[in-house]
């Protein structure tokens, strides 16, 4: 799998403390080299055609996009774990 890390993307990671982006990095590595590791807790979300989710820890998401590109995903948001709340309802 392919994770396109936009300029946003950059900055929500930026914006984390160190050992979580320490995770988030970690995590994204992972799921490039295997999407169906355990660890990571890949889901789709629920109510969404195109979203999916990573766990960084047992509080924090990472929300991915699924591009039009076949095995690739945009870093739509990354936060607590209830980010998904903040996203775009018109996903359908």
């Amino acid at each position: 799998m392919k994770v396109v890390r936009t300029g946003r993307a950059e900055r929500l990671l930026r914006k984390l403390d160190p050992p979580l982006r320490k995770d988030a990095l970690a995590k994204l590595a992972a799921f490039g080299a295997d999407s169906t590791a355990r660890g990571l807790h890949f889901e789709k979300l629920r109510g969404f055609q195109t979203l999916y989710s990573i766990r960084i820890d047992r509080n924090h998401r990472i929300i991915l996009r699924r591009t039009e590109a076949p095995d690739t995903f945009d870093i739509e948001d990354i936060g607590p774990h209830d980010v998904y709340r903040r996203l775009d309802e018109g996903d359908d």
